[in-house]
């Protein structure tokens, strides 16, 4: 199923209805990692990483990180192929 705004938003939703992430370290791969920063924009108490192979959705949000204002720690890697 396609990610969009709307799916995103139900997604963070869903995740804060469930209180299980509150307090925890969240890692979110590939496809879901947008879904991070929707996520960081909440004033939920976690940390959040993101792995991906793609370096412009990393640096996409490494910039997004300089210009809004995430309440929970927030770190992102680079997978490199072997």
């Amino acid at each position: 199923r396609p990610v969009t705004l709307k799916t995103t938003i139900e997604r963070v939703k869903y995740f804060l209805k469930r209180n299980d992430i509150y307090n925890k370290n969240i890692v979110f791969l590939g496809d879901d990692d947008l879904t991070s920063i929707a996520l960081a924009l909440t004033k939920v108490k976690c940390q959040i990483t993101v792995l991906d192979i793609d370096e412009r959705l990393i640096n996409f949000i490494n910039n997004l990180k300089k210009e809004l204002v995430f309440w929970v720690p927030f770190s992102f890697y680079i997978f490199k192929y072997v």
